[in-house]
């Protein structure tokens, strides 16, 4: 199946069944891998802090990541937890509304200070 930039389609199945919950997931790879779960036929819970895209907080994003899956037909939902400091309460949310978790997977963002890893290849911060 091909999935076409800035579509989300519910047929494939193969997550069928399944529960994910998604850390950084409301923009960029983040979002991306959430939208390709759900395509799937997981039930996907998006959670991010709402970053902006300079690594600061506050952004609405993470709020209308759900939308584009669930105007399409699959099941999603949004949580701002911090991974870092309550990470029971993301699963908690998806044990809530889903009953189980079946998966957790993390695409981490860029902290505003620029990349934790540095190589000497590497010349701008993010």
């Amino acid at each position: 199946m091909r999935v076409k930039p800035g579509r989300v389609h519910m047929a494939d199945g193969r997550f069928e069944g399944r529960v994910s919950d998604h850390h950084g997931a409301a923009r960029g790879l983040g979002r991306s891998h959430a939208r390709l779960l759900a395509a799937g036929g997981a039930k996907v819970l998006l959670n991010d802090l709402g970053g902006d895209t300079h690594g600061g907080g506050g952004s609405s994003a993470r709020w209308t990541g759900p939308s584009p899956i669930v105007k399409a037909g699959g099941d999603a939902a949004a949580d701002g937890h911090d991974v870092v400091t309550d990470g029971k309460a993301i699963v908690d949310a998806a044990l809530e509304r889903w009953g189980r978790v079946t998966s957790s997977s993390t695409t981490p963002g860029s902290p505003a200070e620029g990349p934790s890893i540095r190589s000497p290849r590497m010349t701008t911060t993010a």
